[in-house]
């Protein structure tokens, strides 16, 4: 039994409810929909980079999100340093994990595939211009774009406890004559696999993306069942690029280090996965040798992805551990991208029916809006994700 002062309280709401029936449902229905389509606002999440520092002086990049070497005194110019591969100490720097709790005895890390995710992380890595850019400067419409694209990378680590890592790349500048945002995402993975453990799996995805599915983990969409996700571990079902078919002493048995998809332009390095061993550390590395990129890079006009073409074409070592992924699992194209293959929109397109995990806004910078595609796979990604009762209010 309610004490009668509150008794005499509820009796006298409930009088002024039903004399003023019309503004108590305005009220109500305000109040709903201010909860329901304002209470998870994005807009409530601080734009906040600079988590603190970790133990090496770096921002936080386990569990949080922060900027790796973001400090100004960290810039170093020229080409990188030109290493000997028979000096067996250039890598002593990239400590091997010594956690061998459930290997058999003599395993080496290199040779084990499968994703543990009791030993392995998984690691998101940003790139991003949080100094205003660099081809140009940025304007409101690109501020508006970064914000959105790392609030969503932001969300999507929290909800399945991923490692984000939001990196700057307008401090490092690999050669003189490129857009840095054109030659870093393999020199930025690198410095942040300093961080991590062998066999931990890294997905670097670009600004211009944007998740659709935030419920979809990694784990269900790649790596269960690894080798039956793959569309192939050759170019032979899509190669744009004409690349070599096959090459002598190709072993496809070893483990796959390295997966990506494939576009009209051929290797698309806008969404991809690559796990911390010895084999990528060396592939990285190769990716910078500069006897050959003064040789090849005019012939390289778009940046990294034609250097990993190049040496496709020419190192069995490098396709025995590359596998490719169906391009709509991982790096689903929006409009505009590719027009020469939009008459098949099967193979690479996104598509709303069948709730493609994420949207690649490819070359929405040349001559397109990304801001607006942005906002428009934001909107669809919101319809797609609406409650029963908000579908009713």
């Amino acid at each position: 039994m309610l004490p009668r002062p509150i008794q005499k309280r509820i009796s006298v709401v409930k009088r002024t409810v039903q004399q003023n029936k019309t503004t108590t449902v305005i009220i109500c229905t305000l109040f709903l929909y201010f909860v329901l389509f304002y209470g998870g606002s994005e807009e409530r999440i601080v734009y906040d980079l600079s988590d603190g520092k970790s133990s090496k002086g770096y921002g936080i990049i386990k569990g949080g999100t922060g900027n790796l070497c973001y400090d100004k005194d960290r810039r170093v110019g020229g080409l990188p340093k030109v290493t000997r591969f028979d000096d067996p100490s250039i890598y002593d720097e990239f400590e091997r994990d010594t956690n061998t709790e459930g290997m058999l005895p003599g395993t080496d890390f290199d040779d084990v595939e499968a994703f543990d995710k009791d030993r392995n992380k998984i690691v998101i890595i940003v790139g991003a211009n949080l100094e205003g850019g660099v081809g140009k400067w940025k304007g409101p419409d690109d501020w508006a774009l970064e914000k959105t694209s790392l609030v969503n990378k932001k969300l999507y680590a929290a909800q399945h406890g991923y490692d984000l890592v939001v990196k700057d790349f307008t401090k490092l500048k690999k050669y003189s004559n490129e857009f840095r945002e054109g030659w870093q995402k393999f020199d930025l993975i690198k410095e942040v696999m300093d961080e991590y453990n062998y066999g931990d799996w890294f997905w670097y995805v670009d600004l211009n993306t944007l998740i659709m599915e935030p419920e979809y983990t990694l784990e269900d969409l790649v790596f269960q069942n690894m080798q039956q996700r793959l569309a192939s571990r050759t170019v032979e079902y899509f190669n744009p690029n004409e690349l070599t078919l096959d090459l002598p002493l190709i072993d496809y048995t070893e483990p796959l280090n390295l997966l990506l998809a494939q576009d009209c332009d051929g290797f698309n390095l806008n969404s991809f996965l690559i796990r911390k061993s010895h084999w990528s550390i060396n592939l990285i590395d190769l990716l910078f040798d500069p006897v050959v990129y003064s040789v090849e890079h005019p012939k390289w006009t778009r940046g990294e992805s034609n250097a990993l073409e190049y040496y496709y074409n020419k190192f069995p070592s490098i396709r025995s551990r590359l596998g490719f992924l169906p391009t709509r699992l991982l790096a689903s194209l929006g409009p505009g991208a590719c027009s020469d293959y939009e008459f098949d929109s099967s193979f690479m397109f996104y598509n709303e029916t069948s709730r493609d995990f994420l949207v690649n806004l490819k070359d929405c910078d040349a001559g397109r809006n990304c801001w607006e595609e942005m906002q428009q796979f934001s909107r669809i990604s919101r319809d797609l994700h609406k409650s029963w009762y908000q579908r009713i209010f």
